[in-house]
């Protein structure tokens, strides 16, 4: 299911069944790659999700590719299967 734009016609999704693990990651799905299958996880849960694209939104630039920064705010999106984490994608 859509839950946002990234503003170049690529958008941000939560899955509708348990298809990633425990809970409900949000994942990337870029429309120049492949709009069926995630490009990667951007956050565990929808409310971590929130918070990033608030601070995104007041000039935070690290998320969601800078590990440590992510990991320190969402330490459970390791847990994500079926997804690559952003700061493993080529």
């Amino acid at each position: 299911m859509p839950v946002s734009s990234n503003g170049c016609g690529s958008y941000y999704g939560v899955p509708t069944q348990n298809d990633f693990g425990d809970g409900y990651p949000v994942l990337f799905f870029d429309h120049e790659i492949d709009f069926d299958h995630p490009q990667y996880v951007v956050s565990s849960a929808i409310e971590m999700f929130v918070q990033f694209m608030l601070e995104k939104e007041l000039g935070e630039t690290l998320w969601p590719f800078d590990k440590a920064y992510v990991l320190e705010i969402d330490p459970q999106i390791v847990r994500v299967r079926g997804a690559p984490l952003p700061w493993c994608v080529e």
